[in-house]
Formats: C-alpha cells, structure tokens, sequence
C-alpha cells in the first residue's frame, strides 16, 4: 500500500528535504501505532522501512519503553540462539 502525504516545501526542508520527510513521517507513524499497541514490535519496525534494531533505537530515544508479550520475547530469544554463535550463550 502506498500512501501520499503533503508537505509545504519549507516544511520539507526543514525536514532535510522530500525523501528525509517520507522517510521520517513513516518512521513516526509506525510508533505512533505501536505505542497504541495496534502492531507489534516487529510490524511497526517492518512498517517503518528501518531494520528492526535501527527502529527500536529510534524510538528507545524518545524515551518509548518497549511493550513486549511474551510470545514476541519467546520469538527474540529464538531468533537470537538462531542468529549468533552458540558459545556467545555459554560460560
């Protein structure tokens, strides 16, 4: 789905310019609608167009906790014994 957003040009500039202003406005809607727990953790970093660790430094910076089920930790635990050397979880 794509959606189309106007800006006033100024507004855009201030912005960094057209691609940083689509780029920003999609970011803060995907927190917008996490922190209104209408999608996951992973949706809103999918809807944002950001990786999810870049996502999630976005807005741990502005001072957003994260709301975690436990199904969405039981799949960032799996997806972390998945993605890095066994010996990292040993003594």
């Amino acid at each position: 789905m794509t959606l189309t957003l106007q800006f006033p040009d100024d507004l855009a500039a201030l912005l960094g310019g057209e691609d940083a202003a689509a780029e920003c406005a999609q970011a803060d809607l995907a927190v917008h609608y996490y922190r209104e727990r209408r999608v996951s953790l992973g949706k809103a970093a999918e809807m944002s167009g950001l990786p999810r660790w870049e996502f999630e430094q976005r807005f741990a910076g502005l001072g957003i906790e994260r709301d975690d089920t436990e199904a969405e930790l039981e799949k960032d635990i799996a997806w972390a014994f998945r993605s890095c050397p066994v010996a990292m979880f040993q003594d």
